[in-house]
């Protein structure tokens, strides 16, 4: 497991990196749009891939308006590429997102 798929913030730091409440990542996954992993005493752990993937979803939601559904089918286009070896949830992000969010990362 590289450093950028390790789960190793918990959901207030990840939220805290990612600027937005703790509530909001919860109900990213009650909204069936992430699921992060899970310690071995059920908390919700988060890589760095998975801040990208939770800033793209946040994107599409906000900046571009898209519904809960069309989230979904843009994670599922997103994941397909992923599979075939293109990583497309940073192409979705702003160069001023990713600066923004490299400086918060530990």
């Amino acid at each position: 497991m590289s450093d950028w798929t390790k789960p190793i913030f918990t959901t207030g730091i990840a939220a805290h990196i990612i600027g937005v409440q703790p509530k909001t990542l919860i109900n990213y996954e009650n909204w069936g749009l992430f699921v992060p992993d899970r310690s071995h005493t059920g908390r919700r752990l988060y890589s760095r891939s998975d801040v990208y993937e939770i800033l793209a979803i946040r994107h599409l939601l906000e900046a571009r308006k898209l519904t809960i559904n069309g989230i979904k089918f843009a994670l599922e286009l997103i994941h397909a590429g992923i599979e075939q070896g293109v990583d497309l949830r940073e192409s979705i992000l702003t160069e001023e997102i990713k600066l923004e969010i490299e400086g918060r990362i530990p």
